[in-house]
């Protein structure tokens, strides 16, 4: 599968019908575009984040999960290089499930679920994971 990379920090105005973030061919037209990367055979994929963004928006297509990154050491959207904050939806709506937020430079992840609950534990590697609607 192919996984576009858009740049979050573009302004879009609401218009009908309108799909900021697209796939295929048309996502190619669109200069907000950073990147395209493929995965394997697990949904696994690689990104190159030196890139001078804030937020990046993941989309592979229709039926699959959208992902958004950001650079922020915290839910108020704290600019911040040494974090990385990723933000999981409910499945078929924009609405959040819960964040996970990376220090980098610490090497742990801080996760904080819908109701509050916040859970922190060490890690080596941010793995992402193409995932299809269920």
């Amino acid at each position: 599968r192919t996984v576009y990379v858009f740049s979050g920090d573009y302004e879009f105005k609401a218009s009908a019908n309108f799909d900021p973030y697209p796939y295929g061919e048309v996502a190619k037209k669109n200069h907000w575009l950073i990147q395209t990367v493929k995965t394997d055979g697990h949904g696994k994929f690689n990104l190159n984040l030196d890139v001078p963004v804030k937020k990046f928006y993941l989309k592979v297509g229709k039926n699959y999960k959208p992902i958004l990154m950001e650079r922020a050491a915290d839910i108020n959207h704290t600019r911040s290089d040494q974090h990385l904050r990723i933000i999981y939806f409910e499945t078929g709506t924009t609405q959040v499930n819960r964040n996970t937020i990376y220090d980098i430079k610490k090497g742990t992840a801080k996760t904080i679920a819908l109701d509050g609950t916040i859970e922190e534990k060490p890690f080596k590697s941010v793995e992402l994971t193409v995932q299809k609607e269920p």
